[in-house]
């Protein structure tokens, strides 16, 4: 009884501080915002008063239904392991969510509670928490919704269906009520992950346009505060066989965001995964339809799709398909493309030269030349002939530099030089005047880069120290590596190619020479430098202690005894200077650089539905 006073007391308090008079009660009681938020301090004091048993003291007469609903509830729980028994007080609880909002509320509290100890009463338990997260009351349907995943807690048997229905549920306008069933789906995913993805699919598979497009939402922005340790190999390979199933029919945007998505998954970093992967964007990709520049839509997915199948290309995985069909039937009829859209011309040359370093060793000679012959022809467009002048020293006093688009040029020879490696006789002896009008154009090529090159290291010289100047102008030794590097895409590492700066010589008159001949350029240090300026080194020689004896001794050789029966023995050679075979060499060598570069164009153009 003490303890009800005190309750009563403390609740007393709490009016007063609030409420000075009975006007600010009455003001306050109709703001909506302030109700808001006092609303569940005001839930929690009131909970505890009832279960005190001391809401008589606060002057409030409870409904019948109300005490009636407490009364079960203390009864279910007060009798711990024979809850069994009291089944009747159950269904009361089950009965009263058609009552009162204050009947409903606590009916969304209870019923999740004691959900798992009666059996033979979920199918009604879980129809009347649906009706309650399909009540008129937003408030109702907030506690319902927060409180539906606890009955999957101890019966994972139900997360199918639960998931399904909290799926339906996005298409809510309230932006409260949506985080509170994206929070709920997080909860789901939590107790059975392939259940969870089997609800939540067959509403993106099967579903409205607006729950469809919610859903694959929620998988963008939540599937990482999924855990990881309950994404084993068999949940992966379920949400990869139905990524697939809906990606079916997708739109640009949701194509991006299930391949990001894949692209996460640990199973895309095995054979497996990659060959489904690579499955998906052939699909996507629609290789068996013939090329119509036309259809620029066509031609955008076409890109899309390859952009996101080159992370995957590996020798397992190759690129055969996807270089064939751009050589056969894209790049003939890329200047129509660039006509409609300027730029996917120069982005199909990219991806092209990312997948010809994947091409199949197994690959039938007749379609590489084929390819060969239409990367050929279109290289030569981009490598003009050089004019009919004497000298170079004449054309470039004329101001005869020819202009080149640089980028294409280099994915052309890029592309062109991969598949030669497949058929190098397409620049054989027999092919004499194909090799010298190449070799023409390759020299007149190289004299615009020297231009341009000797252009962008005058601007510079105006901008950067001397000292700085070489580190922005490198270039890479031709004999070093074997393994070529596009420009848009990041070394293999550092330590297998090695950029050397271009050596930079100062006098008196500033000038700035480079050296690109094949031999390796050398820094002379400048005139004037001592061993006082050098740079102290970072290690520090091993010696023996002051007073010690000699460390080195020498070494006396090995004599084998002379006579009758070691005449013919000959004498020890101590001679290191020749070895003959390096064990524990490295082999393998570069493998070519970073795959599945993303970028450039082709990200913010409005898809139709594939």
């Amino acid at each position: 009884m003490n303890a009800c006073f005190f309750v009563k007391d403390f609740f007393d308090c709490i009016l007063k501080t609030h409420f000075k008079t009975s006007d600010d009660l009455n003001d306050k009681l109709f703001d909506k915002i302030y109700c808001s938020r006092f609303q569940s301090f005001i839930d929690l004091i009131v909970f505890v008063f009832i279960h005190n048993n001391c809401i008589e003291f606060l002057g409030i007469k409870m409904s019948d239904k109300l005490s009636q609903l407490y009364d079960d509830y203390n009864q279910l729980d007060a009798a711990k392991d024979n809850i069994t028994q009291f089944e009747s007080s159950y269904l009361s609880i089950l009965s009263a969510v058609k009552g009162s909002p204050q009947e409903k509320q606590l009916c969304s509290q209870f019923i999740p509670k004691f959900f798992v100890h009666f059996p033979n009463h979920y199918d009604t338990a879980i129809d009347a928490l649906l009706d309650l997260c399909e009540d008129d009351d937003i408030n109702i349907r907030r506690h319902a919704i927060k409180e539906l995943p606890n009955i999957c807690k101890e019966r994972k048997e139900y997360v199918t269906k639960i998931a399904d229905v909290l799926a339906q549920l996005l298409q809510t306008e309230d932006n409260t009520e949506l985080t509170i069933v994206n929070q709920s789906l997080t909860t789901l995913a939590k107790y059975d992950a392939k259940g969870f993805f089997s609800g939540l699919f067959c509403q993106i598979v099967s579903g409205e346009d607006v729950v469809r497009e919610r859903a694959i939402k929620f998988l963008k922005d939540r599937f990482k505060f999924i855990p990881s340790d309950i994404l084993t190999k068999e949940v992966e390979e379920y949400f990869l066989d139905e990524s697939r199933k809906a990606m079916a029919d997708v739109t640009k945007d949701e194509f991006i965001t299930f391949m990001t998505l894949l692209g996460g998954l640990k199973i895309s970093k095995c054979l497996s995964g990659q060959q489904t992967l690579m499955e998906i964007v052939k699909e996507q990709a629609e290789l068996n339809t013939t090329f119509d520049p036309s259809e620029i839509d066509f031609a955008d997915k076409l890109l899309l799709s390859i952009r996101h199948g080159i992370p995957f290309f590996s020798q397992f995985v190759p690129s055969t398909d996807f270089v064939k069909y751009v050589c056969l039937q894209v790049l003939t009829q890329l200047t129509q493309l660039e006509a409609k859209q300027s730029g996917i011309e120069l982005d199909f040359l990219q991806v092209l030269a990312e997948m010809s370093a994947f091409l199949s060793p197994n690959t039938d000679a007749i379609e590489i030349e084929k390819c060969l012959s239409r990367v050929f022809t279109k290289l030569l467009e981009y490598m003009p002939t050089p004019p009919l002048l004497e000298t170079a020293a004449e054309s470039t006093a004329n101001g005869d530099e020819p202009t080149l688009q640089f980028s294409h040029i280099e994915c052309l020879l890029y592309t062109f030089q991969q598949l030669c490696r497949f058929y190098p006789q397409f620049l054989s002896d027999s092919q004499s005047e194909r090799v010298k009008d190449f070799k023409l154009r390759l020299q007149y090529v190289a004299r615009g880069v020297q231009s341009y090159l000797a252009k962008l290291r005058k601007h510079l010289s105006s901008h950067f120290p001397l000292r700085d100047f070489s580190l922005l102008l490198f270039y890479f030794h031709y004999r070093e590596f074997c393994s070529y590097t596009l420009s848009w895409k990041p070394p293999v590492s550092k330590a297998a190619i090695t950029a050397k700066p271009l050596t930079v010589v100062t006098s008196p008159t500033v000038t700035t020479s480079t050296t690109t001949t094949a031999a390796a350029t050398t820094a002379t240090p400048a005139d004037g430098a001592t061993d006082a300026t050098a740079k102290p080194s970072k290690r520090q020689p091993i010696t023996a202690p002051e007073g010690s004896s000699d460390p080195k001794k020498d070494r006396k050789i090995y004599a084998p005894p002379s006579g009758k029966f070691s005449g013919g023995v000959k004498r020890f050679n101590n001679n290191n200077d020749n070895n003959n075979g390096t064990r524990g060499s490295f082999r393998g060598g570069n493998r070519g650089g970073f795959r599945g570069g993303r970028g450039g164009r082709g990200y913010n153009r409005g898809f139709k539905r594939w």
